[in-house]
C-alpha cells in the first residue's frame, strides 16, 4: 500500500541530488538508458532535477523495497513528467553520503506499484 515517503529520506536523497555529481549519486545504466528512450537527448543531470523535484513533494506516496542487493533504504514512486507516467525507485545508502536511481521509466505493471 502505498504511503508518504518519510521527509528525512526523501531530505537526505534531495540534498546528495542537488550536488548534480556522480560522486554523491550513481544512476543504473538500465535507468539512464530508458529514461533516455522516454526522452531522447536528455542528459544525466535533467535526470537528477526531475528527482529533486519529484522527491521534493511532501505528498509523495510510494512504498518501500526492501530487495536490493545493496545495503541501505530504498523507494518506488510513480509521478508524472511531460505527460507521462514515470516509475521510479531511489536507494539511499547508509551514512546518506551516496543514493543510486535504479529506475526511471514507464511503468511495466500498470498504472499502481
Amino acid at each position: 500500500m502505498d504511503a508518504p515517503i518519510p521527509a528525512d529520506w526523501r531530505q537526505a536523497v534531495c540534498r546528495l541530488l542537488s550536488y548534480h555529481s556522480l560522486a554523491h549519486v550513481s544512476v543504473c545504466q538500465r535507468a539512464l538508458r530508458e529514461w533516455r528512450a522516454l526522452f531522447p537527448g536528455a542528459f544525466c543531470c535533467e535526470l537528477f532535477d526531475v528527482f529533486l523535484k519529484v522527491l521534493s513533494n511532501p505528498a509523495l506516496a510510494g512504498r518501500s523495497v526492501s530487495t536490493m542487493s545493496e545495503p541501505g533504504s530504498a523507494y518506488e514512486f510513480m509521478f508524472e513528467h511531460q505527460g507521462r507516467l514515470i516509475y521510479g525507485k531511489v536507494g539511499l545508502l547508509p551514512g546518506a553520503e551516496k543514493a543510486i536511481i535504479y529506475s526511471a521509466h514507464r511503468p511495466l505493471k500498470g498504472q499502481n506499484l
